[in-house]
């Protein structure tokens, strides 16, 4: 893998959007490959941990999908000040970014079901290709 690239000025790809083996990724990540774009994600102070995450989230998808495969992205925090939603009517928004991110992995699939799996959750599995509404989905994510 590259180096990261800053898509639509809220994702950052690791990797230039493009799919790479875990073994790929394992090896840029012990050598320091992305440690420019976890220092620009969460400081200098945070480039071990994000490391850390980014192995665990490897093993993951390695134990639960064992894809040839896959591609990273992160999408930052902010927190809103003031203004929270009037952005949607064309108002005005107080914002701030924080050093917290939402980091993802994904491979290709080859039917239609989509498997979420988030740490400390149970997995959810999305058929895509059906798109009717559930009564019992009311209300939840």
């Amino acid at each position: 893998p590259s180096d990261c690239v800053t898509f639509s000025k809220r994702i950052i790809w690791i990797g230039r959007a493009s799919m790479h083996s875990i073994e790929a990724y394992c090896a840029h990540l012990d050598q320091g490959g992305f440690d420019n774009e976890f220092s620009l994600i969460h400081s200098c102070a945070g480039v071990q941990e994000s490391r850390e995450r980014m192995r665990n989230l490897l093993d993951c998808m390695r134990e639960n999908f064992a894809p040839d495969e896959l591609c990273f992205a992160s999408a930052p925090g902010r927190t809103e000040m003031g203004g929270n939603h009037t952005d949607h009517n064309h108002g005005h928004v107080l914002a701030a970014a924080v050093n917290l991110d939402c980091l993802a992995a994904f491979s290709k699939s080859e039917n239609n079901v989509v498997t979420i799996l988030s740490e400390g959750y149970n997995p959810i599995k999305i058929d895509i290709s059906d798109t009717k509404p559930r009564e019992e989905e009311y209300e939840t994510s």
